[in-house]
C-alpha cells in the first residue's frame, strides 16, 4: 500500500497514536488522583459505619462518592444519579435514626447516665 505514513513506528500507513503526557511531572501528587485517595477513605470510613452504630456510615459513604464524582469530573457518575442518591442517602440516614429512637424508647433508654426509673 502506497499511503501517507501517519506515525506508526514501523514506517506502515496506519492510525497514529498521539502520545502526550497529561499531567507534567511537577513531583507533586496529580489533583485527580488525591481526589480518587480523598473519595476512597470516606467510602471506607462509611462502609465500617454499616457495621459500626457510632458512625454515620450512609452521609459519610455518599460524601466518598461525591469526591470520586468530582474526580472524574461527572463523566461517569453524572447529577441525576447523585441526586437519586442524595435522596436515597437522607432517607437511610433517617430510618436510622427513626429505628434508633424507637429501638430506645421501646427497651426502655433515657437521657442521663444513671438507670432509667419508669
Amino acid at each position: 500500500m502506497n499511503g501517507p505514513n501517519l506515525g506508526c513506528p514501523t514506517g506502515e500507513p496506519g492510525i497514529a497514536i498521539e502520545t502526550t503526557t497529561l499531567v507534567p511531572h511537577t513531583g507533586t501528587m496529580p489533583v485527580t488522583l488525591l481526589l480518587y485517595l480523598l473519595g476512597i477513605l470516606p467510602a471506607l470510613i462509611g462502609l465500617l459505619g454499616a457495621l459500626l452504630p457510632i458512625l454515620p456510615g450512609v452521609p459519610i459513604l455518599y460524601a466518598g462518592l461525591l469526591i470520586t464524582a468530582r474526580a472524574d469530573n461527572f463523566h461517569r457518575v453524572g447529577l441525576p444519579t447523585l441526586l437519586v442518591l442524595a435522596l436515597l442517602t437522607v432517607i437511610a440516614w433517617s430510618i436510622d435514626l427513626i429505628a434508633g429512637a424507637l429501638g430506645a424508647k421501646r427497651y426502655g433508654a433515657c437521657y442521663s447516665s444513671s438507670p432509667c426509673v419508669s
